[in-house]
Order: structure tokens, then sequence, then C-alpha cells
């Protein structure tokens, strides 16, 4: 075979690797195309345990949203940082096959869709159109650096809540306010990009689909 025959067959591979890399990345973070699995859950009011419609099931996993509680002085997990809210999500394993790894971003926002806490940012790779799609949904703002301005949050942390009970991962996702939330009616608690491992298997990723917790107060 030719050289130049050759390189052009490089060429052209290599064009078709970029070109499916590029529709991954952007079918991953596209906004409008995607589906919602949603739960909406009653409640009385922040701090109070759920009672019921917290749990959205996969084929071999259950996803829940365990806790949304809020410490106007802070709390253990926080030292020196006031308007603390915590949302807490469990994955358990529908099989009772050991999890190895949960990842995902998430995106908590209220009923005025001030975003209360975000990992999106961190991802810009990931999650550049998806954050466009949000902002022009809900603010009518093209612009996704624009983000920042909707964030009404100043410090954030993700921590698992390590158990002995290897089927099941617990992580809060923790946020230090800008203001005191007093009496919200609503908060949307949402998990994307969803990818998860088992013990001895591979990773399975949830893709095009979003988890969405509404969480509506009295």
């Amino acid at each position: 075979m030719k050289k130049g025959v050759k390189i052009g067959i490089c060429i052209f591979i290599a064009i078709i690797l970029v070109a499916l890399i590029f529709l991954y990345f952007h079918n991953r973070e596209n906004y409008n195309n995607r589906n919602t699995m949603q739960t909406t859950i009653q409640n009385g009011r922040l701090n109070e345990p759920f009672t019921q419609n917290q749990e959205i099931d996969l084929e071999d996993l259950t996803v829940k949203l365990s806790s949304l509680s809020y410490y106007p002085e802070g709390n253990e997990e926080s030292i020196e940082k006031n308007n603390v809210l915590e949302a807490t999500i469990e994955f358990e394993s529908k099989n009772q096959k050991n999890i190895n790894s949960v990842m995902y971003d998430y995106l908590i926002f209220d009923e005025d869709n001030n975003i209360l806490n975000s990992s999106l940012w961190e991802n810009l790779v990931y999650t550049k159109n998806y954050i466009t799609g949000f902002l022009k949904e809900k603010y009518q703002e093209n612009q996704y650096h624009k983000f920042n301005d909707y964030c009404v949050f100043n410090t954030q942390s993700e921590y698992q809540n390590n158990t002995e009970d290897l089927t099941r991962v617990s992580k809060t996702m923790a946020s230090s306010l800008d203001k005191e939330l007093t009496e919200p009616k609503q908060i949307t608690v949402r998990i994307i990009n969803l990818r998860y491992q088992f013990e001895q298997e591979e990773y399975k990723e949830l893709k095009n689909t979003d988890l969405e917790f509404v969480v509506n107060f009295e």
C-alpha cells in the first residue's frame, strides 16, 4: 500500500473517532432530549423525615432521597459556616451485590429556581450544554457562564457515609447558602449522569436520564 494511501486512511479514521467522541459528549450533556424519572414527596417542613415516595427504582438499583436537612447555625460537618443545606442520597443494590462505586452530577434548586447546590460547574466538559439548557428553560438565559449568577451558595462539599453494608452507598451533598432559607415551598434534587459499578462488573451509565426528587412543603 502506498504511503499516501496509508496517511489518508489514518486521517479518515481519526476524523471518525473525533466525530464519535463529539457525539458521545454532546448527547451525554444535552438538555432537551433527556428523560426524567421523577417522584414527588409531600412533606411538612425541612428536617422532617420523609414517609413515602422518596425512591426511584432502576432495573438493578434503588435510588432514594433519604433526607433533606437545613442547619441555620451550621453543623459538625461545616465548622464556622451557617445556613447549611444537606441532601442525602442512598443507592441500594436490588440484587444484593456489593456496590464498588457511584458517580453522578447533581443540581438542587428551589421553587424560584435559585440554585442551592450543584456540581455541574466542576465538570464543565460534560455539562456545558446541560447548563445552557437549564438556564434557557428557567431564566431565558442563553449564556452558560451566567450559571453562577443564579447560585445562592458560597461553599459546597460532598462526602460518603460509610457503613458495613456494601450493598448500600449513601452520599451527602452539602452547601452553605448566602442567606437564610426560610419556609421554602419546594426543593428539587436532581441527579444527572449517574454511573455505578457492582463488584466484579463493568460500569453502568444511566444515559440521557435524570432522576428528580421534588419535595413540596406544606
